[in-house]
């Protein structure tokens, strides 16, 4: 839990942007949300789980992504099949 804290008390209240969420590994109710401060959030739309936190640094680069790991393996397996990405 202190992950999460760490985390969460780096995230801006204000939401910048945001929508259906491209890649289909977290499932259709996916949706990833940009706020403040070079962070996006990748959510489920309904049961609120978070799949994904990224924060970038200054020079837009990720400095920290925290992935769930009940979900991880879905993400990277998208990654090499369907994204061609190795």
């Amino acid at each position: 839990m202190k992950l999460y804290h760490d985390l969460l008390c780096r995230v801006p209240i204000r939401a910048v942007g945001g929508e259906e969420y491209c890649y289909e590994c977290y499932g259709k109710n996916a949706r990833y949300l940009d706020l403040e401060s070079n962070i996006t959030i990748i959510f489920d739309e309904k049961t609120e789980l978070i799949y994904e936190i990224t924060i970038l640094g200054e020079d837009a680069e990720p400095e920290l992504i925290w992935r769930d790991p009940n979900h991880k393996d879905s993400f990277f397996t998208e990654l090499k099949k369907r994204r061609a990405i190795h």
